[in-house]
């Protein structure tokens, strides 16, 4: 088999516009002309629908009117029938030049002519973006898996930055701790323990001390008594008796008391009120403390993290630009950036119109490297010194170019009315024919 495939011939009846077109470009390039609605586009189009299959259908395949419908086109290896009918059926036949047919007919093509709607004005109107992404895979420089990577250090970096930038704001609105401040916080419940022993003490000193002064009040009115008493000693002997016995009673307990009493110290609770009231400020400041240290903690190593992930970013981008800029592209002079495609070191938009035409056609041949054919849609664009550029251009990379122009211009090689060739430069006369 043929290393590369160039279309030898093209038979097209009640296609889209088409009534009955046969071509014989022998690998030629053509110029296809016409007025306007004479059956041009549908030249291209059949190729597509013969060799892309249903991913170039259009939505109304037949010709207006028609039934059936086929194409047939002959390339250096093969020959390729498609059918078509009513309700978007069709069916596709794929032979060797012997008759052989091929198995799979479709998955063949595939492979052979996967790339086939590459159109050089159609890269022109991309995108710096995204001719600079076509560029990557034909140079074999598949990001995807990098792209996916960098994408998601990217968003955890700004995750992980956005966090930064709230604990740092929330680090600086935490006051310093003075340095003096423990580490652990006080117990409370120890300290206020040890203040309710202390009042119970006080306590019952007071209720002593309180004790005694009713003793001392019960003593005097005693005393009382007895002076009453004695005055009435005769008519009350036995309450003077009594009274007596109670007066010592009491004198006794007075005595004891005031002894007791004397021994008594009460306990100074100021320091420890004063404590009590004072720990919870300073336990505040520790809670206060371990707060802004573990939220110090935290900052480094948050900070740590986005070091590490524009590391990575890093690395991605440095591995990207050393294959970009090791990269083998089909001209030299081209470039590519994240930015777009440069041609001599200018964007390639910039470029002249020899130096595109020269890029894209060498571009579109790498893409299709087993079928050396592209179809041009807009011709028209290009004045006459365009196309015999473009000619010349195809026939230094050794590609096949059926281009699209309106009308009957000079370098038309095929000339297409009503749906039929009226005018074909590249058939063989008929004498040789018969020969």
């Amino acid at each position: 088999m043929n290393p590369t495939q160039k279309i030898i011939s093209l038979e097209a009846e009640n296609v889209m516009r088409l009534r009955a077109v046969r071509l014989t470009p022998n690998g030629d390039s053509v110029v296809i002309g016409g007025a306007n609605g004479a059956g041009k586009t549908s030249v291209l189009a059949a190729i597509q629908m013969a060799l892309g299959g249903k991913k170039n259908m259009p939505d109304e395949p037949l010709r207006k009117g028609a039934k059936r419908a086929h194409i047939i086109v002959e390339t250096d290896d093969f020959i390729v029938t498609r059918k078509f009918g009513r309700k978007d059926s069709s069916s596709v036949e794929v032979k060797a030049k012997d008759g052989t047919a091929i198995k799979g007919p479709q998955a063949l093509l595939d492979k052979l002519f996967g790339s086939l709607t590459f159109d050089p004005f159609a890269f022109e109107r991309m995108g710096g973006r995204e001719q600079a992404e076509l560029l990557r895979r034909l140079g074999g420089l598949d990001f995807t898996e990098q792209n996916e990577k960098r994408e998601h250090a990217f968003t955890c970096r700004t995750e992980v930055g956005r966090e930064l930038r709230r604990l740092r704001g929330t680090l600086e609105g935490k006051p310093p701790v003075a340095g003096d401040v423990p580490d652990e916080e006080v117990s409370v419940a120890s300290l206020v323990d040890k203040l309710e022993a202390a009042r119970g003490v006080n306590a019952e000193n007071r209720r002593i001390r309180e004790g005694l002064d009713g003793f001392r009040a019960s003593h005097a009115a005693a005393v009382e008594q007895e002076a009453s008493a004695l005055e009435a000693f005769e008519a009350a002997q036995a309450a003077l008796d009594q009274a007596k016995a109670r007066v010592a009673d009491l004198a006794d307990r007075v005595t004891s008391g005031e002894a007791y009493v004397k021994d008594l110290k009460d306990v100074d609770t100021a320091d420890l009120e004063a404590e009590v009231a004072g720990v919870e400020a300073t336990n505040k400041q520790v809670r206060a403390k371990i707060e802004r240290a573990e939220l110090a903690e935290k900052l480094d190593q948050v900070e740590a993290e986005h070091r590490r992930l524009q590391v990575e970013i890093d690395d991605i981008d440095e591995a990207k630009a050393e294959a970009i800029a090791s990269a083998e592209y089909p001209v030299d002079g081209l470039e590519v950036d994240e930015e777009g495609v440069r041609l001599n070191g200018v964007p390639f938009e910039q470029g002249s119109q020899a130096e595109r035409l020269r890029a894209s056609v060498a571009i579109g041949a790498a893409m299709n490297p087993k079928l050396k054919v592209m179809l041009v849609r807009d011709g028209a664009l290009l004045d006459k010194n365009g196309i015999k550029l473009l000619a010349k251009i195809a026939e230094e990379t050794d590609t096949q170019l059926i281009v699209e122009v309106v009308g009957e211009r000079e370098e038309v090689t095929v000339l297409i009315s009503d749906g039929e060739v009226v005018e074909d430069h590249h058939a063989q006369p008929e004498a040789e024919v018969a020969a």
